[in-house]
């Protein structure tokens, strides 16, 4: 059973993190994907965010996917209990995504136990569209590095 925990922010939620029928952050290792957040002009926002998770985290390990290979993001995610993806623009995000196959390595990581954790735009990549969040993120800033 693949297991998924989506929300908008965990800044706002980090008491719902506590009540999840799952072992306890506290005993589970999470790989951090904080890429989207680097498609922003800004992301002064991305520590406050991340805090909830990284404070009841056994560990917790940052990998930006971005100029990675699969091997890279597959040697990244072994070990994950947790793959938290975080908020940003979706489109770079995306972009990303695409280019290293993160899908590929997500799956299997999930296959063999993994639960993902999304939120805003690391819980609209798991979706099967994404053209609804046109209005909110700029295609153009995709293209960041």
């Amino acid at each position: 059973m693949k297991k998924l925990l989506l929300a908008s922010s965990f800044e706002k939620f980090a008491d719902k993190l506590d009540t999840i029928p799952h072992p306890a952050l506290s005993s589970l290792n999470v790989v951090c994907i904080p890429t989207a957040a680097y498609g922003e002009e800004k992301w002064d926002w991305l520590p406050r965010d991340m805090a909830p998770v990284q404070k009841r985290a056994k560990t917790f390990r940052e990998f930006n996917i971005a100029g990675q290979s699969l091997a890279d993001v597959r040697q990244a995610l072994q070990g994950a209990d947790v793959i938290y993806v975080t908020g940003g623009n979706t489109y770079y995000l995306l972009e990303q995504a695409q280019k290293c196959d993160f899908k590929g390595a997500l799956k299997e990581a999930m296959n063999t136990g993994a639960t993902y954790f999304g939120t805003c735009a690391g819980a609209i990549l798991v979706c099967p569209r994404i053209d609804f969040i046109a209005d909110m993120d700029n295609v153009c800033e995709s293209h960041i590095d």
